[in-house]
């Protein structure tokens, strides 16, 4: 709501479209990530380092969780 005094925009206002177009961006990131693939092929060092270091730090969220 914009106030009559001053002209603002109130926080919770603002807040609430920040929290909607966080909501928006990462939906359509999570989209964009499963609808497309890796351009480095599965027997590159590259991507055995991602998937190793993927894991990793699941272990390390694992372990901390508990």
């Amino acid at each position: 709501m914009v106030s009559q005094e001053t002209g603002t925009v109130e926080l919770h206002v603002i807040q609430h479209r920040r929290r909607q177009m966080l909501i928006i961006g990462g939906v359509s990131f999570i989209l964009f990530l499963l609808l497309t693939r890796s351009t480095w092929p599965p027997d590159s060092p590259l991507h055995e380092w991602f998937e190793t270091t993927a894991i990793g730090l699941i272990i390390i969220a694992i372990l901390g969780r508990t």
